[in-house]
């Protein structure tokens, strides 16, 4: 019965260790994934105020 219960326990914490893992590698992935576009899109949001400015100041 204790070996039972130990195989269980230790198949309890594999599972724990292993839904820490893959939510940890999702948030790695979102962060590097849909940062880089958001600050992108950051970069072409204040490129075009720029040159809206640029154009506005020439006008």
């Amino acid at each position: 019965m204790v070996l039972v219960h130990l195989m269980r326990e230790n198949l309890f914490f594999r599972v724990r260790v292993c839904v820490k893992a893959s939510s940890s590698l999702m948030l790695f992935v979102c962060v590097y994934v849909f940062l880089p576009i958001s600050l992108s899109w950051c970069r072409v949001a204040v490129l075009c105020l720029n040159v809206l400015n640029l154009l506005g100041c020439d006008g």
